[in-house]
This record gives structure tokens, C-alpha cells and sequence, in this order.
């Protein structure tokens, strides 16, 4: 995704006009409930342009977090609950059609048929940044961007990257690591709405 890029100038200079997430808390970790959302609340924090951005963020949020918990790896994940992983190993300028990134790994988690999870790790030797995308009934709800997420271990804090949120309309809120929001009105954001929704649409689903 090359963020470490034009974007440095500009960001910095809209800073001063970004809004904070609610309660200071950094992009990734917005302090919510870790209680998995109801189908309800995730279809309207999904579906619902009436809803406050802050409360489809924390749903969401929380709905992403529900999946994490339910890696391979987590810890406190319940049993029969655990989702299903596949690694796939990528050929050279996979995806060059909608990404200048080369990705050498996609791992894919799904419950059942249903893809919930697929994280993009780079080339060895290559910037250690990794892209998270987290679905829901087939419709992508949040993006989790990591400029050193090679380099962890899969299961670790999540504090020092880029968030994007997700509706039916789009990029609802795109929270950077200091947790303030870039604009809605800015040209990057409008970019990287169009940009991971044409990854998303290009990347396989199936099991």
C-alpha cells in the first residue's frame, strides 16, 4: 500500500483538522466491548448512514476483534469456535492489476465456507508492512494497515498502524495511528476508499 509515501506532508499537515477517536484511544484499539456484536448491530453499523460514525467504529471494532479472538492463535479463543487458516504462497506480481505491492504470503481464515479474515505479508527482506482485511457475509468492514507487521509475531498489539472502517458506502473512517481521523473531504481519503475496495473485490475468496 506504500504509505510510507506522499502522504507524510500532507498528513501532517492536516493533522490539526483530523478528529480524535472517542477517548483518546491509538488507531486499532478503540476502547470497546470485546463482546461480539449482534447481527443486528453489525448489519446497521454496516447498512446505516444515520448512525453516528463514532458508534459504527466501536461496532465494528468489536466485530473485529471477535474474529481475532477467534484465530488459530488467540489465547482466550473457545473451543469450536477457532477459525480455519490457509497459507498460500504467491507468485511474483500477484495482483499487480490493483496493487503495486509485492506480497509473498496470503493467509486466509474462514468460518466454515466463509472467508473472515485474509492478511497480506510481504517478500522476505522486503518492508516489513502487512494489510489485515476483515469481512463480514462477504462485504469488507475494516482494514488494518501495518508498516511493521511482518515483523511480529501474528498474535500482538495492534498500536502503531492505520485503521480503515467500512459501510455499504464506502470508507466511513480511516483512523491513523495516532488515533485521529483523516478527513472525509480529503483526496487521499476518497483514494484509499476506492483502492482497498478494488483489492478487496480482486483478492480470492473461496476456500
Amino acid at each position: 500500500m506504500k504509505r510510507t509515501y506522499l502522504l507524510l506532508g500532507a498528513l501532517a499537515a492536516a493533522a490539526g483538522c483530523a478528529s480524535a477517536v472517542p477517548g483518546g484511544a491509538a488507531a486499532g484499539d478503540v476502547d470497546v466491548s470485546l463482546s461480539t456484536p449482534s447481527v443486528a448491530e453489525l448489519d446497521a453499523a454496516y447498512t446505516s448512514s444515520t448512525i453516528d460514525v463514532s458508534s459504527r467504529i466501536a461496532t465494528l471494532d468489536r466485530y473485529r476483534r471477535s474474529i481475532e479472538q477467534r484465530l488459530p492463535v488467540a489465547d482466550l479463543a473457545l473451543a469450536g469456535t477457532t477459525l480455519t487458516k490457509q497459507s498460500l504462497t504467491l507468485p511474483a506480481h500477484a495482483f499487480a492489476d490493483v496493487t503495486d505491492e509485492e506480497w509473498a504470503t496470503m493467509e486466509k481464515f474462514y468460518d466454515g465456507n466463509e472467508l473472515k479474515r485474509l492478511r497480506l505479508i510481504p517478500l522476505a527482506g522486503a518492508k516489513p508492512e502487512t494489510e489485515e482485511f476483515y469481512f463480514n457475509n462477504g462485504n469488507l468492514v475494516f482494514v488494518y494497515y501495518e508498516p511493521d507487521g511482518a515483523a511480529k509475531s501474528e498474535r500482538h498489539a495492534e498500536s502503531d498502524g492505520d485503521s480503515f472502517y467500512f459501510g455499504s458506502e464506502g470508507l466511513i473512517a480511516w483512523v491513523r495511528a495516532d488515533g485521529t481521523r483523516v478527513d472525509p473531504n480529503d483526496p487521499e481519503f476518497k483514494h484509499w476508499s476506492a483502492q482497498l475496495l478494488k483489492e478487496a473485490a480482486r483478492f480470492p475468496r473461496g476456500s
